[in-house]
C-alpha cells in the first residue's frame, strides 16, 4: 500500500537532508505522544515526505529543535518541534499502518497481520476517536480500493488510492496556519495527488 518513497540522499544538499531527517524524528515523536511507542515503527520515509509537503506549503518558518532519541538518548538530534502538521500526519500514520496490518491478515500474510494488528489496535482507536471523519474516509476508500484489486483494472485501482491520497492532502492543507483560503491550492494539490 505504501513504502515505495526514498529520499536520493547523494542528490540532496546536506541542509536539506538535515530538515528531513529532523522531520522524519519529529513524526516520530509526535507518533510516539499520540499514539504511543508501539506505533512509532510506522514512521515512514512517505509520511515524511507527505509532513514535508504540506509544510513547504506552509508560509510559516519549520521550528526545529533538539532533542534526544528512544535509540540514542544521550545524544540530541534536531527535530521538527510539533505542529498541527506532524501530529496529522502521526495520526494518519498510526491509521495507514493499522490498515496495511488487517490488509495482510486477510491476504498473504495472516501470522503478521493478526500480530500487527493487535499491536496497533490500541493506537487506531485513539486516532479514530480523535479523528472519526478521517477514518470513515479511509476505511470507505480502501473498501473500495480492494473491490477495485479483485478485479483487473490497474486504473481503477489506480484511481482508488488517488482518491485517498487526494483526501488526506486536501485536509491536511486546510491545517496550515495563515494558509491562502482561495480554494485553488488545495484544488490542485488534490488533482495532482490523484494524478499520481
Amino acid at each position: 500500500m505504501f513504502g515505495y518513497v526514498r529520499p536520493e540522499k547523494p542528490d540532496l544538499l546536506m541542509r536539506d537532508f538535515a530538515v528531513y531527517k529532523s522531520i522524519y524524528c519529529g513524526l516520530c515523536k509526535a507518533i510516539g505522544r499520540r499514539c504511543g511507542q508501539i506505533p512509532r515503527a510506522a514512521v515512514t520515509y512517505d509520511m515524511t515526505f507527505f509532513s514535508l509537503l504540506l509544510l513547504a506549503l506552509s508560509p510559516e518558518a519549520l521550528a526545529i529543535g533538539e532533542e534526544g532519541c528512544v535509540l540514542n538518548p544521550v545524544k540530541k538530534k534536531p527535530v521538527m518541534v510539533s505542529n498541527p502538521i506532524l501530529e496529522y500526519a502521526a495520526d494518519l500514520s498510526c491509521l495507514l499502518a493499522w490498515y496495511s496490518a488487517r490488509d495482510d491478515a486477510a491476504d498473504d500474510r495472516p501470522i503478521r497481520g493478526r500480530v500487527m494488528t493487535l499491536l496497533f489496535s490500541r493506537s487506531a482507536r485513539k486516532v479514530i476517536r480523535r479523528r472519526s471523519a478521517l477514518n470513515e474516509r479511509i476505511r470507505l476508500e480502501l473498501e473500495r480500493l480492494n473491490q477495485a484489486e479483485q478485479g483487473d483494472s490497474i486504473e481503477r485501482t489506480a484511481a482508488c488510492f488517488g482518491s485517498l491520497l487526494k483526501y488526506v492532502l486536501q485536509e491536511g492543507y486546510t491545517l496550515l496556519p495563515d494558509r491562502e483560503d482561495d480554494g485553488l491550492t488545495a484544488l490542485l494539490l488534490g488533482d495532482a495527488a490523484e494524478a499520481l
